[in-house]
């Protein structure tokens, strides 16, 4: 992520195998795990728990690291919660 607030989005480098694509195969991984983003972005609020919150770290961790191990990511970071 280049930027945090109350709206977020999922941006990749010129790096990335090929933006769009991977940007696809992370929305539907995603999907396949409860999470839908619209737009590759959300909202967050200060209504939100950690527990929200965490709903949403671990799948999108999981979906990089399986991107990440199919070779379409590279020089990934994970930051911890």
């Amino acid at each position: 992520m280049v930027h945090f607030g109350s709206l977020f989005a999922v941006e990749f480098t010129e790096d990335c195998a090929s933006p769009n694509t991977v940007g696809l195969l992370l929305y539907y991984n995603l999907i396949s795990q409860g999470i839908l983003f619209r737009e590759m972005g959300g909202f967050l609020s200060t209504a939100h728990t950690d527990e929200n919150i965490n709903y949403l770290i671990k799948p999108l961790k999981k979906s990089i690291e399986k991107l990440t191990e199919a070779g379409f990511l590279s020089n990934f970071l994970v930051v911890n919660y």
